[in-house]
């Protein structure tokens, strides 16, 4: 049986243990041979900690893989099986940037949604597709599997550039339903959740247990609502939003229909000293990483619960084991649309049900959102796919352009002031041409 290197690209970060643990439950059915830890110069003495706490799980429970931490892309990628793209271009630093920016000039500091998640996609993109050009060439057959965020931006400028064995993942499909299955009273497993959308703005548009459709029964039902509004600073509305919108959303649509509630609680943090997502994360890792170098530790410790990123390592864990199967596996994952929605352009990446085997990820059609859902994803599609340009064009008037279309900003003057500060900001992490 062939055994497996699988490379991670951002092997210093936090939720690296995570994914090792996963690895160690698909090794029974897919051995690995190595498993290798990649990041830059700077991410390095953490990576190597990692390394150690690894290299510490993995003699627990007996298991032959040897565990690399790395600088050298080519050693990285070389014969790759696998590439795990989970790195953070200037670190959680620069995600404080983004945040405080934003939150500066009146609109949510979020890492994925909005300026925060603009300026992110700036940073990462060139990057992200330098890597996939070096795997194209030192691990052909090997598919990448993008965490990156943002990541259906990242995914999509991958694919757009000739990167075909790209998938974007994310852990939100699985946190839904999970979360419906807890409100069914039924294991996650009975329940086939239909998706659309785009990562981070997705609809559940279907819900079925045992061919019968639950979608009405669990919209209207108050927990529902209750659970997705959970997050909302400050009061509840008046009105019902799940069952008015007829569909389950991801949480991420909080920042688009309660902005100004959304971005009150941010400026509440901020003035309690609590400081944005970054800003808390950031002390969750100092102790995570004091954590992972005590000796004794053999597994993945409950602090790292804080982190967020629930079920993520079971996510890929899920689509490697379907990629090696001749049996398709049906997941949720960021893919080329092709003709799965008609309402969306077959280029563009958006988060969908696919069937999943050796042959790679095969978009299936599932029920589309309302029309007036579909406009909103239309219009941040617009805006992600100007975003990709901007990136590539490393023209500075793109990127206002780009950042003046999405929802959450929608003004020229506050687009090109919020550009401006990025890039005083960011320095060379945002690859700008100054002629």
């Amino acid at each position: 049986m062939q055994r497996l290197k699988l490379t991670v690209i951002g092997g210093g970060s936090s939720y690296s243990p995570e994914l090792i643990k996963g690895l160690m439950e698909l090794h029974a059915a897919h051995p690995l041979r190595e498993i290798v830890l990649l990041d830059i110069a700077a991410g390095k003495a953490r990576q190597d900690i990692v390394q150690s706490l690894a290299e510490r799980m993995l003699s627990a429970k007996g298991l032959n893989v040897t565990v690399v931490s790395t600088t050298d892309p080519h050693l990285a990628l070389a014969g790759a099986d696998f590439v795990v793209m989970q790195f953070r271009v200037g670190g959680m630093a620069a995600r404080a940037k983004d945040e405080h920016i934003a939150l500066l000039h009146g609109v949510v500091g979020q890492e994925t949604t909005g300026p925060a998640g603009f300026a992110k996609a700036l940073r990462t993109i060139p990057v992200a597709l330098d890597y996939a050009k070096l795997a194209k060439e030192l691990c052909p057959e090997a598919w990448l599997i993008n965490f990156t965020n943002p990541s259906g931006i990242i995914t999509e400028a991958l694919q757009s550039q000739g990167i075909k064995r790209v998938i974007g993942l994310c852990n939100v499909p699985l946190t839904l339903q999970q979360a419906v299955a807890q409100g069914l009273q039924v294991s996650a497993g009975q329940i086939r959740l239909q998706m659309t959308g785009l990562n981070h703005l997705s609809l559940v548009t279907g819900i079925e247990i045992g061919g019968k459709d639950c979608l009405a029964e669990v919209v209207s039902h108050p927990a529902t609502e209750q659970w997705l509004l959970a997050e909302l600073p400050g009061p509840k509305p008046d009105r019902p939003w799940v069952s008015e919108l007829g569909v389950v959303p991801s949480p991420y649509l909080l920042y688009y229909f309660f902005h100004k509630q959304m971005l009150a609680g941010q400026r509440a943090d901020m003035a309690s000293g609590k400081g944005t997502r970054a800003d808390q994360v950031a002390r969750i890792e100092d102790e995570l990483l004091k954590r992972y170098q005590d000796v004794e530790l053999q597994d993945t410790p409950a602090e790292l619960g804080k982190r967020g990123g629930a079920w993520y390592s079971h996510a890929a864990v899920q689509l490697i084991r379907a990629l090696m199967s001749e049996t398709p596996s049906e997941l949720v994952l960021n893919v080329k649309n092709m003709r799965a929605q008609t309402w969306l352009p077959e280029n563009a990446v958006l988060e969908t049900n696919c069937l999943v085997s050796k042959i790679g990820p095969q978009p299936i059609s599932v029920p589309a959102p309302p029309v007036v859902l579909q406009g909103l994803v239309q219009h941040v599609k617009a805006y992600e796919q100007a975003t990709i340009q901007a990136a590539l064009s490393e023209m500075a008037s793109d990127m206002v352009l780009a950042l003046s279309m999405h929802p959450l900003v929608g003004d020229w003057q506050l687009a090109s002031a919020l550009v401006d500060d990025y890039l005083r900001a960011h320095g060379d992490l945002i690859r700008v041409r100054r002629s």
